[in-house]
């Protein structure tokens, strides 16, 4: 990473409202969130010269979100590493804001999984019948989002010797955090995930006694499907 001489700042955020938002696109999730973001940071369309945008499987990603957005913006990042990609891409906007490549990066993302109802972690990770040269060599012997997950998990026990009741001390504290969060707590009740489990805090044993999604990971370790978004304005000190 080239040296921080010219730091940079977060001017301006936005978290979409909601978890469950049929009939809205992912895109439209997207530029929404852009806008306030900017209104946030006192910044306009035309400020923006740095795009950091991994598509989300719409068509959208890189130069065509730019033509979309009405931008030209000198630096266009559409790194796509998986759930991630978006810690990529903040440290891949500092470095470019450090470098004087652009001032105004603006990162987003858009779902719409929970009413796409797409079997995120149980369904194939090819997803929506589509072909994928990604998963044609998983997708025909049962390979899941989650199974992938949990074969990591699997090695690590293997490797290391670490017990169930760490992983499941991670869950644990997660909820915990959430439970103090008005939004987090807000979501697990529009998502019924009290249908589920009690929208409460969790112990150990309540996520080891849940019930196994691809050994050895519980449902209790499993994130929940929803959908959402926001955006991230990232700066320069001279803006």
């Amino acid at each position: 990473m080239a040296t921080q001489e010219r730091l940079a700042a977060i001017a301006g955020i936005h978290e979409y409202p909601l978890r469950v938002a049929p009939g809205v696109s992912a895109m439209q999730i997207k530029v929404e969130s852009i806008r306030a973001a900017l209104e946030d940071a006192g910044l306009s369309w035309s400020d923006v010269d740095g795009l950091y945008d991994c598509d989300e499987g719409e068509g959208g990603g890189g130069l065509g979100m730019a033509a979309y957005l009405g931008i030209k913006p000198t630096v266009t990042d559409t790194t796509q590493v998986g759930g991630s990609a978006f810690e990529f891409q903040t440290a891949h906007a500092l470095r470019d804001i450090a470098g004087g490549a652009c001032n105004v990066a603006v990162l987003s993302y858009g779902s719409t999984s929970h009413s796409d109802r797409r079997a995120i972690g149980t369904g194939g990770m090819t997803g929506q019948g589509r072909a994928n040269w990604q998963g044609n060599m998983e997708d025909p012997y049962g390979l899941t989002l989650i199974s992938g997950y949990a074969m990591v998990k699997m090695r690590h026990m293997h490797e290391y010797g670490t017990p169930e009741e760490a992983f499941a001390e991670l869950s644990v504290v997660t909820r915990a955090h959430a439970m103090r969060n008005p939004e987090a707590v807000k979501a697990m009740v529009d998502l019924e995930f009290g249908a589920v489990h009690p929208v409460s805090e969790i112990t150990i044993d309540d996520v080891l006694e849940s019930r196994v999604i691809a050994d050895p990971l519980h449902l209790l370790e499993c994130c929940m499907v929803s959908d959402g978004g926001g955006a991230l304005v990232i700066v320069s000190p001279e803006v």
